[in-house]
């Protein structure tokens, strides 16, 4: 018989003190941090948080709830979920005539508050094929940048949560081929790194698209031909939903165009005498719609990208949900409402989803107006 007189409670051989410690001091941050949500006063924080842990605020002053809060903050316990401002949306359908349920506008400026947003949409999106279309796997295609590695980290941890709504399978694909070795975030190769095994609770897979993210044009078909990238376009026929950001073409920080220009500088201003008004899915469109750069002479480079922009009403007719995400510049804030309106006023259909920034689509709204006489063109 094994001998327990000398032995330690359980409890005190796998919480020491240094965890308890640990523990009850995450507690209080979280206290202090729902507190101060709640609009208390740091005096107020600070009396409570007293009486409820007072060997851990024994030496707290008026200063120390800061700290605190900042420690939830630090944690990733304390966000906001920016609301969405539902009277613009209302003016964008009407406007548009789009569906409201379709077009989601956030109160905020951040592109992290874009992206929260569009992680959620994108959610919603995969749980109603779950529901509705009795869908045990979903494809979902994913372009590159700044905001689409936001929002991918987001719905990565939105999926650790197990829920009867979730598919069992969630395949990922990447709509473009990396463009830089030390710009991951413009790769969304790389956004798998978030969807962690032991965490999630879908099993979810990826097909990259190999090779480099922006190519001779002359030489994409020969490219399609390597097995690896035939099969990452014969697995694009199964997608459910595409999401992609959007570049605005006359902002100097536009990604799309940095990287254009970097390959072969003559083809920037190829887009810009074909009057491209911004960038989806990384290939430009103009107010006339997509701007076809397979012409033959025309451009000398172009995006390595799964699927072209004249594919997609075929996509939508075939029950594709194509989501345009689009938060203001990530440098310089400026809002894309030019690109907003050009894509939902376009003769060809190009997306089925809106996610974007009250700003945004306030400047698309003016815009609309403005070209219908109610009020004077701006930009």
């Amino acid at each position: 018989m094994r001998n327990t007189n000398n032995a330690k409670p359980a409890g005190e051989r796998v919480f020491d003190d240094d965890y308890r410690k640990k523990s009850d001091k995450n507690q209080m941050y979280l206290a202090a941090a729902e507190y101060f949500c709640q609009g208390k006063q740091p005096e107020q924080i600070l009396d409570l948080i007293r009486k409820e842990f007072p060997e851990l605020a024994r030496s707290a002053n008026r200063e120390t709830p800061k700290r605190w809060i900042q420690q939830a903050i630090n944690h990733g316990w304390l966000e906001v979920d920016a609301p969405f401002e539902t009277k613009m949306e209302r003016a964008l359908a009407d406007a548009y005539q789009w569906m409201p349920s379709r077009i989601r506008v956030v109160e905020s400026r951040p592109i992290e508050h874009v992206a929260a947003a569009a992680a959620k949409h994108l959610l919603e999106l995969v749980r109603n094929l779950r529901s509705f279309g009795r869908r045990d796997s979903v494809h979902i295609g994913v372009a590159g940048g700044r905001l689409m590695q936001l929002m991918a980290r987001i719905f990565a941890t939105s999926l650790e949560e197990d829920s009867m709504e979730n598919p069992e399978t969630i395949t990922i694909h990447a709509m473009v081929a990396g463009f830089d070795n030390k710009d991951y975030w413009a790769d969304p190769n790389s956004f798998m790194a978030y969807f962690d095994p032991d965490k999630v609770s879908v099993d979810v897979r990826f097909v990259r698209i190999a090779g480099p993210g922006i190519v001779e044009t002359d030489l994409r078909g020969n490219l399609r031909e390597y097995r690896e990238i035939a099969e990452a376009y014969e697995a694009a026929r199964k997608l459910d939903i595409i999401v992609s950001g959007g570049g605005d073409w006359e902002d100097d920080h536009s990604t799309s165009q940095h990287y254009i220009r970097r390959a072969h500088a003559d083809d920037v201003k190829a887009w810009s005498c074909e009057n491209a008004v911004g960038d989806f899915l990384w290939q430009p469109i103009s107010e006339e719609g997509p701007i076809d750069l397979d012409v033959k002479n025309k451009f000398k480079f172009r995006p390595h990208t799964l699927v072209d922009l004249k594919q997609l009403p075929d996509y939508i007719s075939d029950g594709t949900r194509v989501m345009l995400a689009l938060g203001p510049c990530g440098e310089c804030g400026k809002p894309k409402g030019k690109l907003l309106d050009t894509m939902m006023s376009a003769d060809m259909r190009l997306m089925t989803d809106v996610v974007t920034s009250s700003p945004t689509a306030r400047y698309a709204l003016q815009r609309s107006q403005a070209q219908d006489g109610v009020l004077p063109k701006k930009g």
